[in-house]
């Protein structure tokens, strides 16, 4: 089996600033790499370059009729997914709630777009721990719009 470059690999990189509750301030270096193939798509999120989650998450057909991207609709994650995004940790740690919203976030994104196998490696201290976090929202949001980004940069190559 041979798989070929469809003529993309794009990565961008940000810094996530955000204050914890004590007040203390930190800031992390958030890398978003994505490669596609003909039959996969392989999206890496780095926390300062560190990646130790795997998963495999496997994409629905998209609907007819529907525009990728589209912010200007309410319902644009769910409303154009045949069915709900569903997926396996390949590699890592032990189960976290927080990693798999993530992952399913980032699917439907994805979904909007393309219908290829998705291997999404991530860093899990993004999300360490099961306790609630008042940046945790921050956080997602953060990751959507980086790989939403990345994945709209097109065949482009640079470091933001």
């Amino acid at each position: 089996m041979t798989s070929k470059f469809e003529n993309s690999t794009r990565e961008i990189s940000r810094d996530l600033e955000l204050t914890d509750i004590k007040g203390r301030y930190s800031s992390v270096e958030l890398t978003c790499h994505i490669i596609e193939f003909a039959n996969k798509t392989i999206v890496n999120i780095a926390q300062n370059g560190e990646i130790d989650l795997s998963f495999d998450v496997p994409l629905p057909k998209l609907r007819e009729g529907r525009k990728p991207f589209n912010d200007t609709d309410a319902d644009t994650y769910d409303a154009i997914l045949d069915n709900q995004i569903s997926s396996t940790q390949l590699l890592g740690g032990v189960y976290n709630m927080k990693n798999q919203v993530v992952v399913s976030q980032i699917g439907k994104l994805l979904a909007q777009h393309q219908n290829k196998n998705v291997i999404l490696n991530i860093s899990g201290h993004l999300f360490s721990g099961t306790e609630f976090n008042p940046n945790d929202f921050t956080k997602l949001q953060f990751i959507i719009k980086l790989v939403k980004d990345t994945y709209s940069r097109g065949t482009e190559k640079s470091v933001q």
